[in-house]
């Protein structure tokens, strides 16, 4: 496996990933290869919302807000599974990977995690990760499948006046 371009953003999928800097990314494939660097204005999707907010103008948007909701579950899904998680070593999750016949670059994408850890001297006997609960989700629902302490984690009590209303009150 060869050793990947890091930065402070790292996101493995099956063809390949992404490694950089907010602002500067790039994506490569699964052999570390080059295949496009990613740049420009369009990659502030934060302050192009605050601006749409602010304006309530949706064309100073850089994305639609429904490709940012779907962009940001899959972080919120780690999150609660973080959340919900309880301390143990990367031999314990290894083998929890390898129970749940996670897909292979899986695995190798946990080791490759704990190989950037350790060459940043982040000593894991020290420093415990977390193993959260394997979330299965509803995508139509938007709710996770027979976990009621994860669906818990979905929202919580806002303060008025920022309230979020129902989808549909009664």
């Amino acid at each position: 496996s060869v050793k990947p371009k890091h930065g402070s953003l790292y996101v493995v999928g099956t063809e390949g990933y992404i490694a950089g800097e907010l602002g500067r990314l790039a994506v490569y494939d699964r052999q570390g290869e080059l295949l496009q660097n990613l740049a420009g204005p369009g990659l502030d999707q934060f302050g192009s919302c605050l601006e749409g907010v602010r304006t309530r103008n949706r064309e100073v948007l850089s994305a639609e807000v429904e490709g940012g909701h779907i962009s940001t579950s899959l972080v919120h899904v780690a999150t609660i599974s973080q959340r919900l998680g309880k301390p143990a070593s990367s031999a314990e999750i290894q083998r929890a990977l390898e129970s749940r016949r996670a897909p292979a670059y899986a695995t190798e994408t946990f080791q490759e995690i704990c190989r950037y850890l350790a060459d940043l001297d982040i000593d894991l006997k020290k420093t415990p990760l977390a193993l959260g609960p394997w979330l299965e989700s509803d995508s139509a629902a938007e709710r996770f499948v027979g976990n009621d302490e994860a669906n818990a984690l979905l929202t919580r009590e806002y303060r008025h006046p920022f309230v979020v209303p129902a989808e549909n009150p009664i």
